[in-house]
């Protein structure tokens, strides 16, 4: 069955990627226009496995799909070459959000170009030209054609800071005799948590290949300049008002948001809503939106100061998200008011700051859980209730404050999983 159904899959794939060509074609080469791009189009090689070649051969290979992992990851790749100099570095991902946060924070010291598509052809190209002896995959990206091939060119692989929520869990034991065929072809994996280690066991990985190392966001390092930029702009572009964000928001969650925005401005006059939505090519449909609903906008690429009538600032950029966490007095971590899944409430937990979610968590549903434990985060599920929420705690500093303290001593409680995660990735390696 595991023969047929990756076959199955290959197959869809196959008779599919004409539409994903030209999918990316039109998303990657050409602007809203028609108009040809040039950036990106000399990159598309790189997804058919013409990736660019190492200093040396024998090296490892780090991917982290897009902007979360790439962030996440940072901190575990320099770790592993303050320890290991010598070893070539390779960092995949595949979205260009991703590729310009690898090429910000790593720059030279590493080899970058994007991971093929999921065929044998252009992974078999990728490993020649790589010529990698290892592969550490970020969290749960499993592919059944990178996974063989990398199993049949005799490539370890390694899964770190790998997470499968409930949900996905069910949806994998569908499929349960490709998944195993997957999970057996890995050299190892690092699990977040006991609760996703117990699910991978259940699907076929046998537990003499899994460790425990926790979770690689908590380790995340806040710079001074990250809190001292986010006082700046508290203090300078937002003249010290009252500023609660929504951050990663995705369809659906800002007319939530404004909503909730405008009827709090009626007792909270100079109130102050940040938007940074997940996806910055919506932020003119949420701009639009706001105007709407009479809540004047000022977007961030196009303004230096506010005036006082502003009542939204909406982020229409990346990789900035912490300073604006850093700026805001409550913080509403998206993706958990509609049916996504939720996002990392980790980040505004190491800043300090009260946390507020809806109910859709079940992406980081461990973090949640525990959060809950430890009186770290407000959980509410529609636009009236997050009004009284934010209300109650615009009202209330000693307990924004007693939240903020839960949540940081949780982030701090956890920290570790790099150090853990780079010692297997070693062992891993020199195996």
């Amino acid at each position: 069955m595991k023969y047929v159904l990756k076959a199955l899959y290959t197959l869809v794939y196959t008779l599919a990627f004409p539409i994903i060509l030209l999918r990316f074609l039109w998303r990657n080469i050409t602007d809203k226009t028609g108009r040809r791009k040039a950036g990106p189009r000399r990159r598309f090689l790189e997804r058919l496995g013409f990736s660019p070649r190492p200093s040396n051969p024998g090296g490892i290979v780090f991917h982290m799909v897009s902007v979360g992992e790439a962030l996440g990851a940072i901190n575990l790749v320099k770790d592993f070459q303050r320890k290991n100099p010598e070893v070539p570095i390779t960092i995949t991902c595949t979205t260009q959000q991703g590729s310009k946060i690898i090429q910000e924070r790593l720059g030279d010291s590493v080899n970058h170009c994007y991971l093929p598509y999921d065929l044998p052809i252009f992974l078999l190209w990728f490993i020649r030209r790589i010529q990698p002896t290892t592969l550490v995959i970020l969290e749960t990206e499993l592919w059944p054609n990178l996974m063989g091939v990398c199993f049949a060119n005799q490539v370890r692989t390694i899964l770190i800071n790998a997470r499968l929520s409930e949900k996905s869990y069910n949806g994998y034991t569908k499929l349960r005799p490709l998944v195993e065929t997957m999970l057996q072809q890995l050299t190892h994996l690092c699990s977040q948590s006991p609760a996703d280690a117990e699910r991978f066991k259940k699907l076929g990985l046998p537990e003499t290949k899994l460790s425990i190392t926790g979770n690689l966001k908590f380790d995340i390092e806040v710079d001074e300049t990250i809190t001292r930029t986010g006082d700046q702009l508290k203090q300078e572009r937002f003249a010290n008002r009252s500023l609660w964000i929504a951050a990663s928001t995705h369809p659906g969650e800002d007319e939530i948001v404004l909503q909730s925005h405008k009827i709090l401005r009626e007792t909270h006059a100079d109130l102050l809503l940040i938007i940074a939505p997940r996806h910055i090519d919506r932020a003119e449909n949420i701009r639009k939106l706001s105007e709407s609903l009479a809540l004047p906008c000022s977007v961030h690429s196009k303004t230096s100061a506010i005036k006082n009538e502003c009542a939204v600032y909406l982020v229409d950029t990346m990789g900035e998200l912490m300073k604006f966490y850093a700026s805001a007095d409550i913080c509403l971590v998206g993706g958990s008011l509609v049916q996504h899944g939720g996002h990392n409430p980790i980040e505004p937990g190491v800043l300090h700051k009260p946390i507020i979610a809806g109910p859709y968590n079940h992406n980081f549903q461990t973090i949640y859980d525990q959060l809950t434990q430890c009186d770290g985060v407000i959980f509410t599920k529609d636009s009236q209730a997050l009004t009284e929420t934010v209300h109650g705690l615009l009202e209330d500093p000693q307990r924004c404050r007693e939240l903020a303290d839960n949540a940081f001593q949780y982030v701090n409680a956890h920290r570790g999983a790099t150090l853990r995660s780079v010692e297997r990735i070693e062992q891993v390696y020199r195996a």
